[in-house]
């Protein structure tokens, strides 16, 4: 089951405009990145607060695909982008394909859904280990 709904979506979020029967395979992926992101986090033993801000990751995600195209989270780049190069002279974003980051092509994860993730502590490299009550702390 989706951790985000088109209802949460279009009236909690307020994202970008997407068809209704579209938004499953954006939701899908979106929460796949976020998952990748996060190592996996386990969305249904997250305080109450933090799956606030997992969910509206996920939205900001699947807005950034709304408004960069889906091929963003495959290629990294924006596939209607066009690029040319005259000799030493290069117009547009570089193209797309695994150069396009480096040369100036889109980053497959939202800034925003980062900056939502920064605020729990899911993106820092860590060790899991037990607390006291031998519980698994993050």
């Amino acid at each position: 089951m989706a951790i985000v709904d088109y209802t949460y979506y279009t009236n909690t979020y307020l994202g970008e405009p997407i068809a209704e029967t579209a938004f499953p395979r954006y939701e899908a992926r979106a929460e796949d990145l976020i998952a990748q992101i996060t190592r996996g986090a386990d969305y249904d033993s997250l305080p109450s607060a933090f799956k606030t801000l997992y969910q509206k990751a996920i939205c900001a995600q699947v807005e950034y695909f709304v408004l960069q195209g889906i091929s963003v989270a495959t290629e990294g780049a924006n596939a209607g982008d066009t690029s040319y190069t005259i000799g030493k002279i290069s117009v547009g974003r570089g193209g797309s394909g695994s150069n396009a980051a480096a040369s100036g092509g889109y980053s497959m994860i939202a800034p925003a859904a980062r900056g939502y993730l920064e605020q729990t502590g899911l993106l820092s490299r860590h060790v899991d280990t037990l607390d006291v009550r031998n519980r698994w702390w993050w």
